[in-house]
Formats: C-alpha cells, sequence, structure tokens
C-alpha cells in the first residue's frame, strides 16, 4: 500500500499516533514525497487539529499547489487562529495561486470568526471578478459572515442570489436576522422556510424560540414548540 493511501486512511480513522510514525518513516527512509503525498500528511495533521506539525510541514514543502494553501487556511480557521488563516489567503493570493472552493470556504469563515467585515467584502468581491459560481456551502458561509458582520441586506442578497439553497441557508439567514435584534423578520424567515418545506433543526427552533422570548409571543412560541415534538 502506498504512503498516500496509509495517510488517507490513518486521517480518517484519526489515529494520529500511525500517522506521526510513517511521517517519521518516511523521512529516515530518505524517501522525497511528492506534492500529493505532502498534502495527505498536511490534511492529515489539519484533521488532527496538529496546526504546528502542519505548518512546519507546508513551510518546509517544496512545491505546494491550491489543495496545500486550502488545507492550511482552513486548519487555522477552525482552531480559532482566524488572523493567521487569513495572512495565509493573502499570501496564497500573492503567489498568483487561484483559491477554489475549500479556500473560500476557510477564509470567509476566518473573516466571519473575527467580524472582519472588510474582508469578507474584499474575498466575496475577489470570487465574483473570478467568475466562480458560488455553491450551496460557500454561499452558506457568506450569508453567516454577513450575518455576524450584522450587514443583514448582504446576507439577504447572497441568499436571493444562491441556486442551491437548503437547511442551512435558511438557518443561517435566520440566525443572522435573530442576532442582529430582528426577531420580528427573522419569524418571517421561519414562516417562509417551512412554506419551502425545511425541517424543523435545533439551530432553527433554538433562534425562533429565543425571538418568540424576546417579542413575549408566547402562542407563536407554543405554537413552535409543538412543532418539534410532531
Amino acid at each position: 500500500m502506498s504512503f498516500s493511501r496509509l495517510l488517507r486512511l490513518f486521517g480518517d480513522s484519526k489515529c494520529i499516533l500511525k500517522g506521526r510514525t510513517l511521517h517519521a518513516k518516511m523521512i529516515t527512509s530518505g524517501f522525497h514525497p511528492n506534492v500529493i503525498t505532502n498534502n495527505h500528511l498536511l490534511l492529515m495533521y489539519v484533521k488532527f487539529s496538529r496546526i504546528n506539525d502542519a505548518q512546519k510541514l507546508f513551510d518546509e514543502m517544496p512545491e505546494r499547489n491550491v489543495i496545500s494553501w486550502s488545507a492550511l487556511i482552513s486548519g487555522f480557521s477552525q482552531i480559532g487562529m482566524p488572523e493567521v488563516a487569513l495572512n495565509y489567503f493573502r499570501l496564497m493570493v500573492c503567489c498568483v495561486l487561484e483559491p477554489n472552493y475549500y479556500t473560500y470556504v476557510g477564509a470567509v469563515s476566518a473573516c466571519a470568526s473575527r467580524g472582519d467585515a472588510r474582508s469578507g467584502k474584499e474575498i466575496h468581491g475577489r470570487m465574483y471578478r473570478s467568475g466562480l459560481e458560488l455553491n450551496s456551502h460557500v454561499s452558506n458561509c457568506l450569508i453567516n459572515m454577513y450575518g455576524k458582520c450584522g450587514l443583514l441586506s448582504s446576507a439577504q442578497f447572497v441568499f436571493d442570489a444562491s441556486l442551491e439553497r437548503n437547511s442551512i441557508s435558511w438557518v443561517s439567514l435566520l440566525s443572522s436576522y435573530c442576532q442582529c435584534g430582528e426577531h420580528v423578520h427573522g419569524l418571517k424567515i421561519f414562516v417562509l422556510s417551512r412554506k419551502a418545506g425545511v425541517a424543523i433543526s435545533e439551530f432553527s427552533c433554538a433562534s425562533v424560540l429565543g425571538a418568540c422570548a424576546v417579542l413575549g409571543n408566547l402562542k407563536v412560541g407554543m405554537q413552535i414548540h409543538s412543532l418539534v415534538f410532531k
């Protein structure tokens, strides 16, 4: 079995000790991994939240591609280091590498964590100029980011322009309105989501019941509570 297949296997099984042992064996045996094998190593360390190991490997890689950069950006974003994630995103762009969906999800999520509307808008603009057709995952990240930055009109715009809406799209928009104190509008979004056939989730339920509590609307709150137990 190849090193790449073993690394993929260890990454999926969450077996960090075996993965690190294999990496050490590669080094001591004089094996020179190509970019594909290095990317599997990088993804393994990111999955295990071993971001220091991932960064060290990335810095030592003689060749990097969009997968390498995206893995590291996502890794820093996921462990709560959005500033570093955005720094690597900017470095990637400076290296004249075109980001992909995974890169943008990591970068936009980092903006959401920081409440960085300016960087978020810049990244969104870059997507638009590149002609990238947004999938639901990227659109949902944008809705969430704009909501956390208090830019509800932008969140609504992304939602309205989304070609693929799913339950996460609706919950993201609903949560955005409720987080910004627009509880009445949040309830309207909830009603529209139900008409669209979206099932109630624990996240949508929490947001809409919170809105009912703020508005003092016990009747609607009880109706929604009853829907959960149907």
